[in-house]
């Protein structure tokens, strides 16, 4: 049986369901490696409603909706920024429902990203994955996305003495 896959812009009428797949995509998120301080430092914070419907009327942002057979099981959220010589593409949500993955949900997400940041002349396309999370980090490299630099993070509890 042939799947209809699809993607498509999102718009006002999505929200709930963009905020829906926001929070499902992130569920669990903390306790990976750097998530709990991705989800407190750069993710959307909540209540999500507020800044999705924002990203929704920006011209420099990029919300798309992936399905199968007219049902939303994946999003891909992006911006860019209008105001620098070098105009980069970021990626800041991109989630695909785990019993949708594998049939190129994600795929479409980003070559409809890839093509909105060509129109935008774009030099670049910028996205995040946790350490460890190889999955996230070999597909973005599918589509051409390497490492450019690392952040480094040590966490300091009150009572850690300072390295001599």
């Amino acid at each position: 049986m042939q799947l209809d896959t699809a993607v498509r812009t999102a718009g006002p009428d999505d929200l709930a369901t963009l905020a829906g797949l926001v929070r499902e995509g992130r569920a669990g998120l903390a306790e990976q490696r750097g998530g709990e301080l991705w989800l407190r430092r750069q993710a959307i914070a909540e209540p999500v409603e507020p800044a999705l419907a924002a990203l929704l009327a920006d011209p420099d942002a990029f919300v798309g909706l992936a399905s199968i057979d007219e049902v939303d099981l994946g999003l891909l959220i992006a911006t860019h920024d209008a105001d620098v010589d070098h105009r980069v593409a970021t990626v800041h949500e991109l989630f695909v429902v785990s019993d949708a993955r594998g049939v190129g949900l994600g795929e479409l997400l980003m070559d409809a990203c890839v093509a909105w940041a060509r129109r935008r002349d774009c030099e670049g396309i910028d996205g995040y994955a946790l350490p460890g999370d190889r999955a996230t980090k070999n597909f973005f490299e599918t589509f051409g996305l390497v490492a450019r630099g690392i952040v480094v993070h040590r966490r300091l509890p009150p009572d850690d003495p300072a390295p001599s």
